[in-house]
C-alpha cells in the first residue's frame, strides 16, 4: 500500500456508494462527455456508447464526444458527437468500428498534459477510457494527473475485455467477457463433438485470454469458463502449471499419458483446451521469453542467439522452426512478446506426438 500511495494520493479515500433514490431529481445539464476505445475488441463496447447517449437525452444540451482512434485521436482532438441516429446503427454490433483505436497507451508526463489540454478546451465534464486493465491503470494515472493539476474533468474507467481479469469485489465481470466465453464455448463445443463423432483425432486448442499486463502470468479465466462449459478431456491452464512450476518435459507427458490412457480404453480421440499464455509460466520458457524481451525485434536466429544464455539458447534450439519464427516477431505496445502469435497448440501436439 506504500508503494501505491507514491502514485495516487486518493488509495485510501472512502467509496462512494450509489443507491436508488425515491422518486426523480433533477437530472445534471450541459454535461460534455468524452469517450474514447483504448482496449482490445470486445463484445458490448458499441452498446456502451448507445447506452451513454441514450442516457444524455434526458440531459438539456449534454452530448457525447468520441475521440476516432484511440488515445492517438485523444491526443490530437479528432472527435465527432454521437448521436442517436449514429449509435442505432452500430447498436448490438461486436468490434470497435464506430470509434476505432490505436496500440498507443496514455504513457509519459507530455500524454498527461496532453489529455488535459484536450479536456479543457473542449470543456468535458467526464471522460471515459474503455479497455482492459492497462487502460484502467492509465485511467488510474490521468485521474491523478487531473487532480493534482486541479482539472476539473471527472476520468471513469470502464472495464471491457474477453479476459475478466479485472474480476475484483468492485467489478462483477468485465463488459464482454460472458458473451466471447459463450462464443469460444460453441466453438469448442462443436469440435468436441466432430472429434467423438469421427473417434480418431485429437484437437489441441488455443484459448485466447489474458494479455501480458506486466505481471509474471497472464490470467486463464476464458479458458478455465469455455472448459466448464464444454468439459473438454483437458484443460492446460497458466495459473496452474506456474503454481506447480511444470517443465515442459512434465507438460507434455501430463498430455500424453491422458493420451495413453484412454487410447487402452480405445478412445483414440479427445479434445485439449491450451491456455494462450501457457508457455510463459514454464520456467525454462519464462527465461527464455525475458531474455528475448530485452532483444530489439522483429529479428533473427542467427543475431540472437549469440546474445542468450546457454541455458535459453539450447531450448531455442530444440524448438520447431515455426515457434523460433514466431517468437522473434514484432513486439506488442507494452513491449511485450505477442503470446497471441505463438501457436502453443500446434507445439504441444508436436511433442506429445514425438513423445
Amino acid at each position: 500500500m506504500s508503494y501505491m500511495r507514491k502514485f495516487f494520493s486518493s488509495i485510501e479515500a472512502p467509496l462512494l456508494e450509489f443507491k436508488a433514490s425515491e422518486g426523480r431529481t433533477p437530472v445534471p445539464a450541459n454535461q460534455r462527455i468524452g469517450v474514447a476505445f483504448c482496449g482490445r475488441q470486445a463484445p458490448g463496447c458499441h452498446d456502451l456508447l448507445c447506452g451513454m447517449v441514450d442516457v444524455l437525452r434526458s440531459s438539456s444540451s449534454s452530448k457525447v464526444l468520441g475521440f476516432v482512434g484511440g488515445t492517438h485521436g485523444l491526443f490530437e482532438k479528432q472527435w465527432i458527437e454521437l448521436t442517436p441516429e449514429l449509435c442505432k446503427a452500430y447498436a448490438g454490433t461486436g468490434g470497435l468500428e464506430l470509434l476505432g483505436r490505436t496500440v498507443d497507451r496514455i504513457k509519459s508526463t507530455e500524454e498527461l498534459e496532453k489529455v488535459r489540454k484536450v479536456c479543457e478546451e473542449l470543456e468535458l465534464t467526464g471522460l471515459v477510457l474503455i479497455g482492459g486493465a492497462r487502460t484502467n491503470t492509465d485511467a488510474a494515472y490521468v485521474a491523478e494527473h487531473f487532480k493534482k493539476s486541479g482539472a476539473k474533468t471527472a476520468i471513469i474507467g470502464v472495464p471491457c475485455g474477453i479476459e475478466g481479469n479485472m474480476v475484483n469485489e468492485f467489478v462483477e465481470a468485465s463488459v464482454g467477457f460472458d458473451s466471447a466465453a459463450k462464443a469460444v464455448a460453441q466453438l469448442v463445443g462443436n469440435t468436441a463433438i466432430d472429434g467423438s463423432s469421427a473417434r480418431k483425432y485429437y484437437y489441441f486448442l488455443r484459448i485466447m485470454d489474458g494479455a501480458n499486463t506486466g505481471g509474471r502470468t497472464s490470467s486463464s479465466h476464458l479458458a478455465l469458463e469455455v472448459a466448464l462449459q464444454t468439459k473438454p478431456n483437458m484443460l492446460l491452464l497458466t495459473e496452474e502449471v506456474d503454481e506447480k512450476r511444470m517443465s515442459l518435459r512434465e507438460l507434455v507427458k501430463e498430455v500424453a499419458d491422458m493420451v495413453a490412457g484412454r487410447a487402452t480404453d480405445g478412445n483414440n480421440f479427445g479434445t485439449i483446451l491450451v491456455a494462450e499464455g501457457l508457455l510463459a509460466a514454464i520456467p525454462e520458457f519464462r527465461s527464455l521469453i525475458n531474455e528475448l524481451e530485452a532483444l530489439p525485434m522483429p529479428s533473427t536466429p542467427e543475431k540472437v542467439l549469440p546474445e542468450l544464455t546457454q541455458w535459453s539458447r539450447a531450448l531455442f534450439h530444440t524448438l520447431p522452426d515455426f515457434i523460433q519464427h514466431q517468437l522473434l516477431l514484432e513486439r506488442q505496445s507494452n513491449a511485450a512478446l505477442q503470446m497471441s502469435q505463438l501457436e502453443t497448440e500446434r507445439l504441444l501436439a508436436w511433442l506429445v506426438e514425438d513423445e
